[in-house]
């Protein structure tokens, strides 16, 4: 923080403009409940009247919130911004890099810690060839993008990412961590190579006054990402999870809850394990068998908006920064 203070230039907007309350309000409204929908799907059903419901709210709320950031005076975020291909592609970049990458280390601390029966930190630990791969990479790309522009660089970075996510879909219970720490190294590589260009690109396709609303969307378009991923990704492999686990007979009373929870599943086993219950035991191989089918099965999801969001970057985002602005972003 001291060094920030000394050292990171300061900028604000010389217009001072007010803050935008309602825009903040429906922003909020909507994402939260379309995230509500699609995480409750899973245990409320698709098509219950709670989830449409709440699903229909979103995308109305969705609605309003670009409407009211079109006709007032001084809106949170700057709808025109989007017409530049930069600002546009970059933050599309930065969303599903981190829909990816959110919801992979998500379902890999469960994966660690309930499946393999690692600590918090022994399974924490297990991540570090993700960083690894991640800063000598975002540390290079600005040298990379000179080279081959940046188009190719955070398309290339994409294609990692999906690569490994395709390679994650043959793990097995008993798969060597070799082969998980290999799938993270890739995962930080392409995210290095993705990260610092995109945001680059945003921060250059704005005007200097408007620094704060970039770094803030920026950031926002981050999480949005990651909570879309976990969301989305959890959800998948919830489902998956519930068609595949076999309780075993004799439990049924445990039925309902360890179908719908994989940590309760491991809970309940250990329990009777504990109690000399054989079919604790069974219970858990089945959980975990059950879990890891559905983490593999759901890794397609991550993979296929990687290397989509590959192709759209390479086809449509700007070479070099230089050329932000001077081309309209494609229509839908």
């Amino acid at each position: 923080m001291a060094m920030c203070i000394a050292l990171v230039p300061n900028s604000r907007d010389e217009k001072e403009a007010p803050m935008d309350p309602v825009g903040a309000a429906l922003s909020v409204g909507a994402l939260g409940s379309i995230l509500y929908a699609i995480i409750e799907g899973p245990s409320l059903g698709w098509t219950s009247d709670e989830v449409l419901g709440f699903g229909a709210l979103g995308v109305i709320l969705t609605f309003l919130f670009v409407r009211w950031e079109r006709r007032v005076e001084h809106p949170m975020l700057p709808i025109e911004f989007f017409r530049d291909r930069g600002f546009a592609l970059g933050l599309v970049a930065i969303s599903l890099a981190f829909f990816v990458m959110f919801s992979f280390m998500f379902t890999q601390m469960l994966h660690f810690q309930l499946v393999r029966g690692h600590t918090a930190f022994e399974a924490a630990l297990r991540f570090l060839p993700l960083p690894l791969g991640l800063m000598p990479m975002a540390a290079n790309s600005d040298r990379l993008c000179e080279k081959f522009g940046s188009n190719n660089v955070v398309a290339a970075g994409l294609t990692l990412v999906g690569a490994a996510m395709l390679i994650f879909t043959t793990v097995e219970v008993g798969t060597d961590y070799v082969v998980l720490a290999l799938i993270f190294l890739l995962i930080g590589m392409g995210m290095g190579l993705t990260m610092a260009p995109s945001t680059t690109m945003v921060m250059d396709s704005i005007p200097q006054d408007k620094a704060g609303v970039g770094s803030a969307t920026n950031d926002a378009s981050r999480e949005v990402g990651g909570a879309f991923g976990i969301a989305i990704v959890g959800s998948v492999l919830n489902e998956i999870y519930q068609s595949k686990l076999v309780v075993p007979g004799g439990l049924e009373e445990h039925s309902g809850i360890v179908s719908e929870s994989f940590p309760a599943a491991m809970r309940i086993g250990g329990e009777l394990l504990a109690q000399g219950n054989a079919l604790g035991l069974e219970l858990i191989e089945n959980a975990r068998w059950a879990f890891v089918e559905g983490m593999t099965d759901a890794a397609v999801a991550p993979a296929i908006v990687a290397l989509v969001n590959a192709i759209l970057v390479k086809r449509y985002m700007p070479r070099n920064p230089e050329q932000v602005g001077d081309a309209s972003p494609p229509t839908s």
